[in-house]
C-alpha cells in the first residue's frame, strides 16, 4: 500500500473527498481540514487537487488519518488492513502480533522506483516547487509536518527512521525541532557535529502509510524502523538508494529530500502550533542544506493541523502510543495491566492504565515504572483505574472520569513528584530552560484503583441498569416505551 492505493481505499470507503476548486496553500486548505476535525469529526479525509499555483504539480492530502476521537484507531485500522469498524483490542492485538515479526525490505533497482520519476539535483533544487502549507497564520514559515526523516549513526551503522517536522526556509535550506532524547536530527546529528562533518539524512514524504507508525514506535537500540514497518505490513518494503549519498528510501514515496545536516550552524526554528494546543516558540536547530530532490508525478503531500480539535498527529500517537505502552509494561512483568488509552477528550497528555491490584505495593510499581520509563517522556500525568473498567468503548472517557469521581482519595491517592525528569520541549507547562535542555518535568499520578486491603463490604460498585430493574420490568418497559 502507498499513499495512493491508501487513497482509494478511502474513496471506496465513502471516506474521501476530492476538491478542484482552486484553494490556496497559504491557510485556506489548512482551515477546510480544521473545520473537517471539528464538524465532521474527522470522518473524511481531504484531496485538494488545485493547490493555487500548483494546479497538476502536487496536491495536498489532509485528515488522511484522522478520525473519530471516540474511535481514533479507526483509520489506522485501514492502514493496518483491518475493517473500518474494527474495536480497539482488535486493532491493539493485531498491532502486538505483527510488531513480533518484522521483516527486512528488499532492495530494488531506480528504474523499478516510482519515486525517481523526476529529479532535481544542485542548483535546479526548489522546495518552493511543492505547496508545503501554512498551517498556523502565528507560525514561523511553511511546514512539512507528516515525513519521515532518515539518518546513519556514524558509529555503527543503526538507521534510525523518525517522525520529525520540518520548516522551509528558502529554496534549498531547512530546519527543524532537534529534541534531545531523539535519536536521528539530536543524537545522531550531535556525533557527526563532534567531529565537525555534515551528517547525511533523507526526508521522505509518502510510501507506505504504515511507516509513519513504524517511525515513531518506540524501538530499543539498533533495530531498524524499516523493518518493523516491514512487518505491520507483513511483507518487505521496497527501498532505493539515495542520489547523493548512501540511505536507502521507500521506492514508492511521493518525495525524497535529500542533503546534510552542517554542523555548527543553526537557524531559528517555529513559532509552531502544537498537538498540545498551544504555540511552541522560535527555537535555534540545525540546518537541512538539500541537495537534491526526487518525486513523483503530481505528489500527495500529507499534513497535520497540531491544536486543531484531533488531528492527524493525535489519531497516530492515540492509535500507537498506549499499544507500545501496553507491551512494554507487559514484557516489564505487570501482567495484572489490562489496557492502556489516552484520554480522547485532551489534546495533550492523560494517559490512563487499567489494571488489576494484585498485592499490597503494586500499585506504587507499577507507579514507580512510569516514573522512570522513557514512555513518560510524552506526558505529565498518569491515571491508574481498575481492570474491570472498559476501556473499549466509545463511552470509556466518562468511564475513567466516574473513577476519578468516586474513587480518589485528595490526600492517599494523588501523587506529585517533585524530581526534573525528561520531558518533551513541547510540554506547554516547562520553562524556557526547560525547553532547551528537555529536563524539569515533574510527575502527576492518580490512583482511581480499589485499595488492596478494603474488604469485600467497602468496595464501590457501579450502579446498573440489571442491578435496578428486574428483566420482567425492563421488557415491560421497553414494550411500553415504543408504544407511547
Amino acid at each position: 500500500m502507498d499513499y495512493r492505493s491508501y487513497a482509494e481505499l478511502l474513496r471506496k470507503e465513502g471516506m474521501l473527498i476530492e476538491i478542484n476548486e482552486e484553494v490556496s496553500w497559504n491557510l485556506e486548505a489548512i482551515c477546510y481540514t480544521a473545520m473537517n476535525y471539528r464538524v465532521e469529526n474527522g470522518q473524511t479525509a481531504h484531496i485538494f487537487n488545485n493547490v493555487k499555483g500548483y494546479k497538476g504539480k502536487a496536491r495536498l492530502f489532509g485528515s488522511f488519518v484522522a478520525s473519530p476521537k471516540k474511535a481514533a484507531w479507526q483509520k489506522s485500522a485501514m492502514i493496518f488492513g483491518l475493517p473500518k469498524d474494527a474495536s480497539w483490542t482488535t486493532f491493539r492485538d493485531e498491532f502486538l502480533r505483527r510488531f513480533d515479526h518484522p521483516l527486512k525490505p528488499l532492495v530494488v533497482e531506480a528504474g523499478d522506483s516510482q519515486c525517481k520519476q523526476h529529479i532535481m539535483m544542485g542548483k535546479d533544487v526548489n522546495l518552493f516547487a511543492f505547496p508545503w502549507p501554512m498551517i498556523h497564520q502565528s507560525d514561523g514559515g511553511r511546514y512539512g509536518t507528516i515525513q519521515t526523516h532518515i539518518i546513519e549513526d556514524p558509529d555503527t551503522g543503526w538507521v534510525n527512521w523518525g517522525n520529525y517536522r520540518m520548516m522551509i526556509v528558502s529554496k534549498n535550506r531547512m530546519t527543524g525541532l532537534c529534541i534531545p532524547v531523539q535519536h536521528g536530527p539530536s543524537i545522531f546529528y550531535q556525533k557527526y557535529e563532534a567531529r565537525n562533518i555534515p551528517a547525511p539524512f533523507c526526508y521522505v514524504v509518502g510510501g507506505d502509510p504504515i511507516i509513519n507508525f513504524a517511525a515513531g514506535t518506540n524501538l530499543p537500540a539498533g533495530a531498524a524502523e524499516v523493518d518493523y514497518a516491514g512487518g505491520f505490513r507483513q511483507e518487505p518494503m521496497k527501498l532505493v538508494r539515495a542520489e547523493t549519498n548512501k540511505l536507502y528510501v521507500p521506492a514508492d514515496a511521493e518525495i525524497v529530500i535529500e542533503g546534510v545536516m552542517m554542523p555548527h550552524e543553526r537557524l531559528d526554528e517555529g513559532p509552531q502550533g502544537e498537538y498540545t494546543g498551544f504555540v511552541h516558540g522560535r527555537m535555534p536547530m540545525p540546518v537541512y542544506h538539500v541537495h537534491c530532490i526526487t518525486y513523483r508525478d503530481n505528489p500527495l503531500i500529507p499534513y497535520s493541523i497540531g491544536g486543531a480539535t484531533f488531528s492527524d498527529e493525535q489519531a497516530i500517537s492515540q492509535s500507537l502510543t498506549p499499544v507500545e505502552i501496553y507491551r512494554q509494561l507487559q514484557v516489564a512483568g505487570f501482567k495484572a495491566v489490562k489496557d492502556v488509552r489516552f484520554l480522547p477528550d485532551l489534546l495533550w497528555d492523560g494517559l490512563v492504565i487499567a489494571t488489576d491490584n494484585p498485592y499490597p505495593g503494586y500499585i506504587q510499581e507499577l507507579r514507580a515504572w512510569m516514573e522512570c520509563h522513557k514512555v513518560g517522556l510524552w506526558g505529565t500525568q498518569f491515571m491508574f483505574v481498575d481492570g474491570d473498567v472498559d476501556m473499549s468503548g466509545s463511552d470509556f472517557a466518562t468511564n475513567v472520569y466516574q473513577e476519578m469521581a468516586t474513587k480518589v482519595d485528595p490526600k492517599r491517592d494523588i501523587y506529585r513528584t517533585d524530581n526534573d525528569y525528561f520531558c518533551t520541549p513541547l510540554n506547554p507547562t516547562m520553562d524556557e530552560r526547560g525547553k532547551k535542555t528537555g529536563v524539569g518535568a515533574a510527575r502527576l499520578l492518580w490512583d482511581c484503583t480499589t485499595p488492596y486491603e478494603w474488604s469485600k463490604e467497602e468496595v464501590i460498585k457501579p450502579v446498573k441498569t440489571a442491578d435496578l430493574f428486574s428483566q420482567k420490568i425492563l421488557d415491560q418497559a421497553k414494550a411500553a416505551y415504543k408504544r407511547l
